[in-house]
């Protein structure tokens, strides 16, 4: 049996939250910031959604304060939701969850570019996060 298509699109991006913690003192050029990120997910097959909601926490290495935060979420409209659904179970392959977690991070990379354009976060290099380690891979 092949693997099913998936029809799917990005149906809605929300903005849930964004805090900047201005330092009180200058800080150096250039500076080194970790990025601590969360991914949770929710469905909603009633109106066929799936959900991605990543959180990301910008903490300045120097001193491990947290420089920023933000919260976003992503709705992807899944046409043939009922396909993967079985009773209460929805079962959607792994490869799948792989790329809505890409695209939801992928984009969040551009909505934080351009929150913290103009200010002291300009010029942070943002990180390139593999979205696999996000996906619990489901056995065989």
């Amino acid at each position: 049996m092949g693997a099913k298509e998936i029809k799917f699109q990005l149906a809605g991006i929300e903005i849930l939250e964004v805090n900047l913690k201005h330092p009180e003192a200058a800080l150096p050029v250039p500076r080194k910031y970790n990025f601590e990120t969360k991914i949770n997910t929710a469905l909603n097959p009633d109106q066929k959604q799936f959900h991605v909601m990543p959180d990301v926490t910008v903490i300045y290495d120097e001193d491990k304060s947290v420089h920023a935060s933000i919260k976003v979420a992503f709705t992807f409209g899944i046409d043939n939701f009922a396909d993967f659904k079985s009773g209460d179970d929805v079962d959607f392959p792994d490869q799948f969850l792989v790329s809505m977690v890409s695209i939801s991070i992928s984009t969040l990379r551009g909505i934080m570019y351009s929150q913290f354009r103009g200010t002291f976060l300009n010029n942070t290099i943002l990180p390139i996060i593999d979205p696999k380690s996000f996906v619990k891979e489901t056995e065989e």
